[in-house]
C-alpha cells in the first residue's frame, strides 16, 4: 500500500482528499506493521484474535469501501445475499482480505477485477468466504500448499510472508484457507470462519 501511495504521490499530492487518504493509509500502515511485528517475532508465537460478532455481508461491503480507497483501479465485486453472523477478529480478518486483493492487484495490474462471494455451509457451521480475479494464476509449483510456507515466492520482489501469515490468522480464528487456479484463468482462495 505504501509503494501504491508513492507511486501516486507526484501526481496528486496536492490534493487535500489524496492527502487525507495518505495520511489513513500511512496510520494504517504502521498500525498493522506493529501487528506484524509481534505476530512474526517468532514463528512459534500463537495468534490471540478479539472475535466479535460480525455481520459477513456488512462487513465484506465495508472492506470493498476500504479497500477500494487504497486500490482505485481494482473492481471489487460483492455477492453476499443471505444474513451471516461470523465469530471473528475484524482487523485480522480485513488483513487477510487486504493481502489476498493487493496480491492479485501485483499479479494482475491495472483492470485486476476480483469476485468476493460469500455462503453458508452448514454441515461443517462455516461462513464460505469465495476470492476469485482475473490474474494470470498461481504457479503450480506452489500448490496446493507451497504457496502458504513462509519465504516461498515466486513474485519478484516478494519476501513470502502474506500468505503465510493469512494461513495462520485463518488457523488461529478458527478457519482455514485454500486456493487453487480457475479453469477460466485466475486464481481463487477460500476462506472458511465459523458461524456465530
Amino acid at each position: 500500500m505504501l509503494a501504491l501511495l508513492r507511486e501516486n504521490a507526484p501526481d496528486h499530492i496536492a490534493e487535500p482528499e489524496f492527502q487525507k487518504d495518505m495520511l489513513e493509509v500511512v496510520d494504517d500502515a504502521l498500525r498493522r506493521m506493529g501487528r506484524v511485528e509481534q505476530h512474526l517475532h517468532t514463528l512459534k508465537n500463537e495468534i490471540t484474535p478479539e472475535r466479535q460478532r460480525l455481520d459477513l455481508c456488512r462487513f465484506l461491503r465495508d472492506c470493498r469501501r476500504r479497500l477500494e480507497k487504497k486500490l482505485p483501479t481494482m473492481e471489487i465485486h460483492i455477492e453476499c445475499n443471505s444474513e451471516m453472523q461470523v465469530s471473528t477478529d475484524p482487523d485480522l480478518f480485513f488483513s487477510i482480505l487486504e493481502n489476498l486483493l493487493l496480491n492479485a492487484f501485483e499479479a494482475q495490474g491495472e483492470g485486476t477485477l476480483v469476485q468476493i462471494r460469500a455462503g453458508r455451509d452448514d454441515d461443517t457451521m462455516q461462513a464460505v468466504v469465495e476470492v476469485t480475479d482475473n490474474g494470470p494464476g498461481i504457479a503450480e509449483e506452489l500448490l496446493p500448499d507451497i504457496l502458504f510456507e513462509p519465504f516461498k515466492t515466486t513474485k519478484h520482489g516478494g519476501n513470502g510472508i502474506g500468505l503465510w501469515q493469512v494461513k495462520r490468522v485463518a488457523a488461529g480464528m478458527g478457519g482455514s484457507v485454500s486456493a487453487e487456479n480457475r479453469p477460466v484463468g485466475g486464481a481463487r482462495f477460500v476462506v472458511r470462519l465459523p458461524l456465530f
